[in-house]
């Protein structure tokens, strides 16, 4: 008798975000969706990460940098004093994706020494 192990592959789990720094300054300050808990593979794959930055609940579709994992960066200058942002991360082991996640915060970037 030969036993059969079923390889059915399983999502990655889900991943902790923050928005940083919380008061980002024009011109001055990136801003960026930063991984605070990474997500696992059950089966062990590598996981990449997608991010999706939101101003005023609109898909940024701009520029975007990498400090720590790729795109997960929105460079000063394309900061807007006064806008509301959020950002999510979408994580994949390639095949599956994990579940998308916001940013427990927002952040409203300000211009220094702006009354």
């Amino acid at each position: 008798m030969r036993l059969v192990r079923s390889t059915e592959d399983s999502a990655p789990t889900k991943v902790e975000i923050q928005l940083t720094p919380a008061e980002p300054v024009v011109d001055e300050t990136d801003l960026i969706c930063e991984i605070t808990t990474p997500s696992m593979d059950p089966d062990g794959e590598e996981i990449t990460y997608t991010f999706e930055f939101y101003v005023d609940d609109v898909l940024y579709e701009g520029e975007t940098g990498t400090t720590y994992l790729e795109g997960d960066t929105v460079p000063s200058q394309y900061l807007t004093e006064k806008q509301n942002w959020t950002c999510k991360a979408i994580p994949s082991d390639g095949t599956l994706i994990g579940e998308i996640v916001d940013s427990s915060n927002y952040v409203e970037p300000y211009i220094r020494g702006a009354c």
